[in-house]
């Protein structure tokens, strides 16, 4: 896909805090990714402090499913990039398995989630 991805436990400890990785990320500009659907006020509070520009996947069975969902919809996400410069939250959810019987590489849904516009 040519997207480098780092694991945040490259750079902090494992039992960092999401705050301190959203921190760590937004301060360096980079791009999140997340499949924690449970943020915390407090956490999306510190993506919007931070400038960071962060997609929570939703759904998903299994990491292969994940990948696979990332591999269809990494030209989605790239477009978005480029016309919205954040900070934001944005949930990549999952088609439905009706959705994905006639088309079963068809790119994940992009729904805008945070800031409240």
């Amino acid at each position: 896909m040519g997207i480098k991805v780092e694991v945040h436990t490259d750079h902090l400890s494992g039992e960092a805090e999401d705050e301190e990785w959203i921190e760590y990320a937004g301060m360096r500009g980079w791009v999140a990714l997340s499949h924690n659907k449970h943020l915390l006020q407090e956490q999306k509070d510190a993506v919007i402090k931070y400038g960071l520009r962060l997609f929570v996947m939703i759904g998903g069975k299994g990491h292969a499913d994940l990948i696979a969902g990332l591999r269809n919809t990494h030209r989605r996400m790239l477009n978005y990039l480029s016309q919205n410069p954040g900070p934001w939250i944005i949930r990549l959810a999952r088609p439905t398995d009706r959705e994905l019987k006639p088309n079963p590489n068809r790119s994940w849904h992009l729904n805008y989630w945070y800031p409240p516009r």
